[in-house]
């Protein structure tokens, strides 16, 4: 037979070896992770009680060992013990006055003392990790006539505190009571009593994270909140089915819960506001809730008519439109509502706000006349909305063309300088479209500045022709006098007619400008009867598409490489070909008159061909 081991000892494990010299075998055993031994352990051989040894237990606790006889390695052996929770040691105590024997494990006291009334004001604490089991005790050390007094323990289960009566200061402490270690909670609960909705949550430091999410996507959360003990967070206003709520310092193991109601709700549109801004209101509403509202012009602008705010219910019976109040200086509008309908009523409505403003700084100088800064949505938008009925609403039995009232309508080439966000407006008529109202007529654009660079630095650089390349113009000559000066182009365009001036300049000096057409005419459709023409002339400029840029164009001439020779030198008028001029002449054993002599020095000294 082989050895056998039966391990009696909870939370071990053994390991041993035979001596066949010694005929023992040696034994250890070795607590789990959390465990401490209790007490001593012993074992046996064979069954036999008599032969039962006593392990040594470690400093620590957590290991014994021991030796036990056996004649023969084919036996058994039997362990018995007890084992605790708890991997660290009991620290031991050092003796205070009193005395204490702390058999709690896994804990620490204070012992406090009150002269006046002879007693001892008890507190023991849990370490890291544990808590109380039961109701501790403390009692008098050896006094079998003292009864053991109950120490009130926290709902935490981490403290313990009392009092007992004690004869004298000197008289020794017992604590007495049991630990064990804190369950591992690492997540929380979340139970979604929102009907209709599914909930996800995350849970990390304390802090959880819920998103709730509704089938329906046009419903909304109404009176929602997630809550737990005496916490209560309520559901933010959102314009979502999407939500998601967060609690913070959440103890583990919590149960939170969900409750209000999913349902529809009458949405807000404030897609028909043009230069204002609106505050005060929710992304939704529900019956019998109050709507405030407040509109304010945009900088430059004011109210020319009275906002609304428009209810459109899903039944279609309860549809109406209410009037704000317009300020004295009609820079704000107000309202205050309450919205007297039924759920049935509220449910799928939609609240909508209707107002626009107009520019103070109008364009002068053209007649009564609206100038706007569109772009092709714009113009389709106009497109399918420029046929009124007599009441202003669009139908295709119309009474009223919005397109006889477009003046003019053609492409700038430039940016239309400071705007004013607007609604498209033809006589009476406010289209609500939107579109930018510009604040000037007038604007200048400057494309900067070049130099002419100078080429031979002399004379021959005054030959040289320069050509500007204007946009809209062409190439203008510019004088080659300004020749190492700085150039500057500007123009001043008219966006109400789309016209405009260039300006070349030096410096403060303007050295050429003419008038030139800085747009394009656009074809749009401006009659009842759809025949195709343009609005306010009936030709098309295409100078734009000679270019955008400026640029300028130079042609220099080289200057002729100087044929003279100035090395000063004596010669011999056989030895000079080309052109030369003569000093210090000398002719001899020449034979003419003087007034010859004279002549020839005076031809070579002003240079002659030889």
């Amino acid at each position: 037979m082989a050895t056998t081991v039966q391990n009696n000892i909870p939370h071990t494990t053994v390991e041993y070896e035979y001596d066949p010299f010694g005929s023992v075998f040696n034994v250890t055993v070795n607590c789990e992770t959390g465990y401490t031994i209790v007490g001593t352990p012993t074992m046996t051989v064979g069954g036999d009680a008599f032969s039962e040894v006593e392990l040594t237990v470690a400093d620590n606790k957590q290991s014994a060992t021991g030796s036990i006889e056996s004649e023969t390695e084919d036996t058994s052996i039997e362990l018995q013990g007890e084992t605790e929770s708890g991997s660290t040691p009991v620290e031991p105590v050092e003796p205070v006055t009193p005395t204490v024997e702390n058999k709690i494990p896994q804990t620490d006291y204070e012992a406090v003392f009150d002269e006046t009334t002879s007693k001892y004001t008890v507190t023991v604490t849990c370490k890291t990790g544990y808590q109380f089991v039961g109701t501790p005790t403390v009692s008098i050390t050896g006094d079998a006539f003292s009864e053991p007094v109950a120490l009130t323990v926290s709902s935490d289960k981490l403290t313990a505190t009392g009092e007992i009566e004690v004869y004298s200061e000197s008289d020794g402490l017992t604590l007495d009571g049991e630990t064990e270690t804190i369950p591992v909670v690492s997540d929380v609960t979340v139970t979604d009593n929102i009907t209709g909705t599914t909930e996800t949550h995350t849970y990390a430091d304390g802090t959880v994270t819920i998103r709730v999410i509704c089938a329906d996507t046009r419903k909304r959360y109404v009176g929602c909140k997630a809550s737990y003990g005496d916490v209560s967070v309520d559901f933010p206003v959102t314009d979502s089915n999407d939500i998601t709520v967060t609690l913070e310092n959440v103890p583990t193991g919590t149960n939170i819960t969900l409750t209000g109601e999913c349902r529809y709700v009458a949405s807000v549109n404030t897609d028909y506001l043009t230069g204002c801004t609106i505050t005060g209101i929710k992304p939704w509403y529900v019956e019998n809730e109050t709507v405030t509202a407040t509109l304010t012009a945009n900088e430059g602008t004011y109210f020319n008519t009275v906002p609304q705010m428009q209810y459109v219910s899903g039944n279609t019976v309860d549809n109406t439109n209410y009037d704000f109040t317009v300020s004295e200086d009609k820079k704000t509008a107000t309202i205050t509502q309450k919205l007297e309908f039924s759920k049935e009523s509220v449910e799928l409505a939609t609240i909508s706000f209707v107002g626009s403003t107009v520019p103070e700084k109008v364009v002068t100088g053209y007649g009564s006349i609206n100038v706007y800064s569109v772009n092709d949505s714009i113009l389709n938008q106009f497109s399918k909305a420029r046929f009124q009925s007599a009441t202003g609403e669009v139908s295709l039995a119309y009474d009223t063309d919005l397109g006889d009232y477009v003046n003019k309508l053609h492409k700038i080439f430039c940016d239309v300088g400071e705007v004013t966000e607007t609604t498209i407006k033809c006589g009476n008529y406010d289209t609500l479209i939107k579109a930018d109202s510009i604040n000037s007529p007038v604007v200048t654009v400057d494309f900067g500045n070049v130099n002419l660079p100078v080429n031979n630095s002399d004379s021959s650089d005054f030959n040289a022709t320069v050509k500007v390349f204007v946009p809209f113009k062409g190439f203008v000559a510019v004088d080659a006098d300004f020749i190492g000066k700085t150039l500057n182009l500007k123009y001043d365009v008219d966006l109400v007619t789309g016209d405009g001036c260039y300006k070349i300049s030096v410096g403060d000096v303007i050295i050429s400008q003419d008038v030139v057409k800085v747009s394009s005419d656009v074809i749009y459709k401006t009659s009842k009867n759809m025949n195709l023409a343009t609005i306010g002339s009936s030709g098309f400029s295409t100078d734009y598409l000679k270019g955008l840029k400026p640029f300028v164009v130079m042609k220099y001439y080289e200057p002729l490489q100087d044929r003279y020779n100035n090395d000063n030198s004596f010669k011999v008028l056989s030895d000079v070909t080309g052109f030369a001029k003569f000093k210090d002449i000398t002719l001899p054993n020449i034979d003419c008159l003087n007034s010859e002599y004279n002549e020839i020095v005076s031809l070579l000294s002003k240079g002659v061909i030889l």
